[in-house]
């Protein structure tokens, strides 16, 4: 058989989503991209030593990816995400309910039935509903699942067992240490 050579090159971008005034993230896409994406297309190669692949970072996404590795980023959505349920505000709720359905339905949302059902139950009055009728609980799974949706793959299957294992139980009220 005539050996291929084949040249792999992945370009990688992202613009610069960081206001330069106040050094916050103004939308999360790199840190997103970053879990659902980037982190998997690298890991794949793992299954194939022998195949090489490029990776070609341009620098506003290198040095977005630097902060979040770093955690030395200000990103409104991620504090929100992870806020203690029982500080959130009525505009905090409302923020929420905004950012955390904006993912792919088909691809992301669908995985996790509870993510959907809480995208259900939000929609009428365009989330005003959700703001008066979701419990603590509530919250706390959408603050979760909106960010669980974005992982890679694999990490799909290993939450599923978690969840399968714990029964439905609530999920925990207090902010993860990701920092």
């Amino acid at each position: 058989m005539k050996r291929v050579h084949l040249v792999v090159l992945w370009h990688m971008h992202q613009p610069q989503y960081r206001d330069p005034e106040s050094g916050r993230y103004v939308l999360p896409w790199t840190r997103l991209h970053a879990l659902k994406d980037y982190w998997g297309m690298v890991d794949v190669l793992r299954e194939f030593p022998n195949f090489h692949a490029t990776f070609n970072v341009v620098p506003s996404l290198g040095m977005q990816l630097e902060e979040y590795a770093s955690c030395s980023f200000k990103e409104p959505w991620f504090s929100l995400a992870f806020k203690n349920t029982d500080e959130l505000t009525r505009e905090d709720k409302a923020e929420i309910i905004a950012r955390a359905f904006q993912v792919n339905h088909e691809r992301l949302m669908s995985r996790w039935p509870r993510f959907v059902e809480l995208f259900e139950w939000s929609r009428p009055a365009g989330g005003a509903q959700a703001l008066v009728s979701f419990t603590p609980r509530d919250w706390r799974d959408l603050q979760l699942l909106s960010q669980l949706a974005w992982m890679e793959e694999s990490w799909h299957m290993v939450m599923r067992r978690r969840a399968a294992r714990s029964n439905s139980a609530p999920l925990p009220s207090t902010t993860p240490s990701f920092r």
